[in-house]
């Protein structure tokens, strides 16, 4: 009778495992299309005035409510606030604060499982701000933040907003967790 309890047991958390990584996999297979996604934008970008078929965005600060739920799969918790009068941005302002938002929260889930994270959106006049932090465990060195998408996401994170004239840093919080700060600026008439 023992060995059939320890062979139920295997089998309980077989089924969990499995699930679990049912769970992660479809998170993958999201951000592989978004990835994608982002790649025919980057094609359009660099077409020609005049060729077929201009690419539309995928992604930006408009699908931020979808990219925040995608993640209660993964048993993160994340809430938004934003300050200011949200307004259209410029393409690529809009689609570099989405993607340092979605790295931001990868890293998250990734190294802080169960923690907590807050997105920040400021609209100021001549910058967008924002920040994600997470209340997870403390780290040692910059593995929580460079790790996403083979070691290079807070490097990609960087890339992106020096491609628009705007900043990103990120470091461990003073009372534990994680911070990712991102000025991306504005044109002069953005604000409407």
């Amino acid at each position: 009778m023992p060995a059939y309890r320890s062979t139920s047991r295997l089998g309980c958390r077989i089924r969990r495992g499995a699930r679990a990584g049912r769970e992660s996999l479809a998170h993958i297979q999201r951000a592989s299309e978004a990835a994608l996604e982002e790649l025919r934008l980057t094609v359009g970008l660099l077409r020609q005035p005049g060729d077929s078929q201009p690419t539309e965005p995928a992604s930006g600060l408009g699908r931020l409510d979808e990219l925040i739920g995608s993640f209660a799969g993964t048993g993160l918790n994340v809430t938004c606030h934003v300050t200011g009068e949200a307004r259209p941005l410029p393409e690529a302002v809009d689609l570099t604060a989405y993607r340092v938002i979605q790295e931001s929260l990868i890293n998250t889930a990734k190294h802080a499982a169960g923690a907590s994270a807050s997105v920040q959106l400021a609209f100021r006049p001549e910058v967008l701000a924002l920040s994600v932090e997470d209340d997870g465990p403390g780290v040692s060195g910059n593995s929580h933040a460079g790790s996403g998408y083979g070691g290079h996401g807070l490097i990609g994170m960087r890339e992106r907003a020096a491609a628009v004239g705007g900043w990103v840093s990120a470091g461990p919080r003073g009372g534990g967790g994680f911070q990712v700060l991102a000025e991306l600026p504005l044109p002069p008439g953005a604000a409407s």
